[in-house]
């Protein structure tokens, strides 16, 4: 019998760790989100750029709770990557349950200028449309969730 690497025996072992951690929730099914407000914040010592508040709510329609250790999300607004933030402190997205969650973003100034000398040449009855990302970590050997909330709005209903 040849000599085997020791190697060999390691990687074999981190292949079936990896298999293991991808079956590890047979059948779970992404958190959904859904836009429930948005409020303008107060602008903090130093701000130029505004700063928005959103409120979602997030359903996990999974058996199990889900732990997120932290999230970045982002809104695009047709096309403008517009607003984006993270945040450490998820509360645990109890199993069959709906969570509120108020997430605050801060605005990219020039995407924002962008948007603007976009919409000066958009009929004012035309919808905009948004889109929710956000990438939940749930841990180390867990890979991240993402979720994506789209839809339109018009001028009239901002």
């Amino acid at each position: 019998m040849k000599n085997v690497s020791p190697v060999f025996p390691l990687l074999i072992a981190i292949a079936f760790t990896l298999a293991g951690c991808a079956t590890l929730s047979p059948g779970f099914t992404e958190p959904e989100v859904k836009v429930m407000g948005l409020k303008l914040l107060p602008a903090q010592q130093g701000e130029i750029a505004p700063r928005l508040g959103v409120q979602l709510s997030i359903s996990n329609p999974n058996n199990v709770d889900l732990s997120v250790k932290g999230m970045s999300y982002s809104i695009d607004l047709d096309g403008f990557s517009l607003l984006s933030g993270v945040r450490a402190d998820i509360p645990t997205f109890k199993a069959y349950s709906e969570t509120p969650l108020e997430l605050s973003l801060s605005a990219d100034v020039v995407q924002m200028v962008r948007l603007v000398r976009a919409l000066t040449e958009k009929p004012t009855n035309k919808p905009l449309e948004y889109e929710f990302n956000a990438k939940l970590d749930t841990g180390r050997m867990r890979p991240a969730i993402r979720i994506s909330e789209k839809g339109s709005v018009t001028l009239d209903s901002l």
